[in-house]
Parts: C-alpha cells; structure tokens; sequence
C-alpha cells in the first residue's frame, strides 16, 4: 500500500464483492468528478475477495491512476467493518463511503460536500426524503420503507433512510463513530446513525435519485434472509441504545 504521509482532503471507500459489472465506471466517474474538487483525494476499493474479475480491474486502474488503491482484506458478510477498516487506513479531513453499483449518482457527492460545508457532521444521501426520487422492486421498498419507520419508532431519530449505502463524515464524527462503533454488517449504517443522534452531532439528509441496477427484483427467499439479519440487529441496537446506553 503507498504511504500517505500527509492528511488528505477527501477519502471516499467503495466496499466490493463480485462487482466488475459496475467498477470501472464507478472509479473513472469518481476519479472525474474528485480531480476537479480536490488536489488530494483517495479512492480506496475494499474487496471482500471477489471471485469475479473485480480485483483485476481495480489492479489495472491503480497502476493507471495513483488516487487509486485496493485493500484486499474485506470479509464478505461483513460490509460495515470493511467500510471502517478502510476508513481507518487513511487521515482526513472528509470520509465518505459509496457502494459500487451506481444506483445514485456520484455527482451527488457534490451536494453531500456543500451540506457538510455548511456546518453538519454527518451528511447522508436519502432515498425517501422530500424531493427524492426512487426506483427499487416494490417488495424491496416496502421492506425498506418499513424498516425505517420501525427505526424511528423504536429511537425517536427522524432520518428518513437508515441503509442507503452513501455517507460522508467529518473528522471528527468518523473518529467518534469508529471508536463507539460495534455492529460489522448491514446494521452498521444504522448504528452509525444512531452513534451522531444519541451524541447530538449535527446531522442532515439530502435527497437523491436511486436507480435499483443491482437487483431488478426481490425474491420472498431473499426477503426472508434479509429479515433474519436485520431484526437480531435491531434487537441488539434497542439493548444498547435504549437499555444499557453503552455508546
């Protein structure tokens, strides 16, 4: 890995499993759209050991292009520790991370930027917020949409989209999150949430255009799986949030 001796101004983490039908496009739009914002910027690619042609690609494109890296130590299944494990790597002032399959747009990278800018630690790109405008198979956003009112019923916090894979911390919010951080998959993005709510952080939602490319329908078994994940974690987040306060 290069040695990155100085603070970077922005770190955006693109956590991957089996993605060489998106990442190509998803580093050359990143890398565009970075090199006009900012002189000193990384794109790091997580792979949780791919068995498709992701790493290969990745490899091709940083010999190519320095901002560049793959940390090859991903765990699949274990998306959020991934997503901190490459956060951690790097010192800097913005952390942002970004799942590969271009279902937003990375141009909304922008707004997220100006948002922060204007005074919040914690900006996350929503999918049911005012002014958004989704494409998702119905039984998928139903379970979503679901999942995020039981959040807010259950915590009190009033973010609209708890799993939208697309975030950016401050310094200081990614420090405070790492450190309090315990969940490693799905319930991360939640949980990371729940860590700036409870720690009154200043928080915001900004409203984006999601394309469902990665699945154009959801199974009843892929549901299922998906509710057995998700509700053990929502347990263990009620334990530690509202009962035992260890955060």
């Amino acid at each position: 890995m290069r040695a990155v001796i100085h603070m970077l101004d922005f770190l955006l983490v693109i956590p991957t499993f089996n993605e060489e039908k998106f990442i190509k496009e998803m580093i050359s739009n990143s890398d565009r759209l970075l090199s006009k914002m900012y002189k000193n910027y990384k794109i790091v690619i997580i792979d949780a050991h791919s068995v498709d042609s992701t790493i290969d690609i990745v490899k091709d494109i940083s010999r190519r292009i320095q901002k560049v890296e793959i940390l090859e130590s991903g765990i699949r299944g274990k998306r959020g520790r991934d997503v901190l494990y490459g956060m951690r790597k790097f010192n800097s002032k913005l952390y942002c991370y970004m799942d590969a399959d271009l279902s937003p747009s990375v141009s909304y990278i922008k707004d997220l930027v100006r948002k922060q800018r204007s005074g919040y630690d914690v900006v996350l790109a929503s999918r049911y917020g005012l002014g958004s405008k989704l494409w998702r198979p119905p039984l998928r956003k139903a379970f979503s949409r679901a999942y995020n009112i039981m959040v807010n019923l259950i915590f009190g916090d009033k973010v609209t989209d708890h799993q939208c894979g697309f975030k950016l911390f401050s310094k200081k919010a990614f420090n405070e999150i790492y450190r309090d951080s315990e969940e490693d998959h799905w319930a991360w993005d939640t949980e990371a949430i729940l860590i700036a709510y409870y720690k009154k952080m200043k928080m915001c939602e900004v409203p984006i255009r999601w394309n469902e490319r990665r699945n154009r329908r959801t199974g009843i078994i892929r549901l299922l799986k998906d509710i057995c994940i998700f509700v053990p974690s929502l347990i263990r987040l009620f334990y530690r949030f509202r009962i035992s306060r260890s955060f």
